[in-house]
């Protein structure tokens, strides 16, 4: 497919149609026993939403794929020693990458179990934002998501390799499961959205496009 800027999402507007287009997509592969389809979209869509978790977060500078990183010159250094304190991983985190876009969410919620008491505005906002949040419930859901991408990648890898009834034994659980993580996900991002204090105090634009 043709990645020009042309075809790329330019506003709020045209997101909210791309995703329930998904949604009705998903719906359809799901009553006609499309699994497959259902599991692609359910991929895209976490990929999607764990981004507007970490952009609500201030996390991301922005949500283009091209300019994606951690933060802005104001809170990077902040993120990278939440991200090194609770990943145990000192190397900035890839964020195209899912499996960096959930650890980094991880070292976001577990700096949310401590208590906070700095005078950085950044991390007040921040903190007091994931607090109302249900962080255990995430931290499940997280896990539950990383898996669920393992499994993703090794039944695509053994689509021509193993017998029909090992890879579509549980298929239909199993792109439901995805939906509803992202449905957790999204809820968690549009509460964190509406704080924004998060993104103004790292001095970050509020409009996503």
């Amino acid at each position: 497919m043709e990645q020009s800027e042309e075809n790329k999402v330019h506003s709020g507007q045209e997101k909210y149609l791309t995703y329930q287009f998904m949604m009705k997509r998903h719906k359809l592969a799901m009553k006609n026993q499309f699994y497959f389809e259902a599991v692609l979209i359910d991929y895209a869509m976490l990929e999607d939403r764990l981004l507007s978790f970490l952009w609500a977060c201030g996390a991301v500078n922005a949500v283009d794929s091209k300019r994606i990183g951690l933060g802005s010159k104001h809170n990077k250094h902040m993120l990278m020693e939440i991200y090194t304190a609770f990943s145990k991983n000192t190397n900035p985190p890839q964020l195209k990458k899912i499996s960096m876009k959930i650890e980094v969410c991880r070292a976001l919620l577990d700096f949310a179990r401590q208590e906070y008491y700095g005078e950085e505005r950044y991390l007040k906002a921040l903190h007091a934002g994931l607090c109302e949040l249900d962080i255990e419930n995430l931290q499940t859901t997280l896990k539950q998501i990383e898996e669920w991408k393992d499994y993703r990648n090794a039944l695509i890898h053994a689509l021509m390799n193993h017998k029909v009834e090992v890879f579509s034994e549980n298929l239909e659980e199993f792109a439901q499961n995805g939906l509803d993580y992202v449905r957790v996900i999204d809820r968690a991002s549009q509460k964190l959205k509406r704080r924004k204090s998060i993104r103004l105090s790292a001095r970050l634009s509020i409009k996503k496009f």
